[in-house]
């Protein structure tokens, strides 16, 4: 082929050489010569899959780029793919596909793009949506229980409160105060607290 990139269906070049005549009088007994054809040169099948596990704790930056591994036929030559994975944008806990975005190998190849997820997680073991109770030590940064807004906390469906100056929980509705004292940022956050946790004197558990 005289392009070893992809031109469409018969737009590459066949070129003819590398061709002697070996008659005994040096080739002169023939007079050779040689004509082109066209053909087709097709996209070059690669895969590319994300990379499990990627996550990171609710209100760091995103780890980018986000990682993948090239599979399939695979790249050949000195090509390298450009551009960067993106994902599906939220910042609470959870998990968000991770999408090709821009990432691209250029018109010699076709991409097999395989999709993983990205994990926003809780610090400090903090339950997340079952309701097991796990340590919740790693969580004294983020209660700021005094007169202040609690900010930015992302603490789901994590079970039975203790009472404050290490008293057993009183989970009666009088125990309890009101959400509404303690606003949230964020509609789609709840708070509990974990099994184990001491509250400071006088501060009521927060019930949902």
């Amino acid at each position: 082929f005289a392009s070893n990139n992809v031109l469409g269906t018969n737009n590459s070049t066949l070129n003819v050489s590398g061709f002697t005549v070996n008659d005994g009088n040096g080739g002169n007994n023939y007079n050779v010569s040689s004509a082109s054809a066209s053909g087709t040169i097709n996209q070059r099948a690669i895969t590319v899959t994300a990379n499990s596990g990627q996550t990171k704790f609710v209100g760091n930056v995103d780890p980018l780029p986000f990682t993948f591994t090239v599979g399939g036929l695979g790249l050949v030559g000195g090509d390298t793919l450009s551009g960067a994975l993106d994902r599906l944008p939220g910042e609470v806990v959870g998990n968000y596909a991770i999408n090709q975005g821009t990432l691209d190998a250029g018109g010699n190849y076709i991409i097999n793009y395989v999709s993983d997820l990205f994990t926003i997680l809780l610090p400090g073991g903090a339950s997340q949506g079952n309701g097991s109770p796990r340590d919740a030590a790693g969580l004294g940064g983020l209660l700021a229980l005094n007169e202040r807004p609690i900010q930015s906390l992302a603490i789901l469906n994590v079970a039975a409160p203790s009472a404050g100056d290490g008293a057993d929980a009183d989970n009666s509705a009088e125990a309890c105060e009101s959400s509404a004292d303690r606003k949230l940022n964020n509609p789609n956050i709840s708070i509990m607290f974990n099994f184990g946790m001491k509250l400071p004197k006088g501060v009521k558990p927060i019930c949902i």
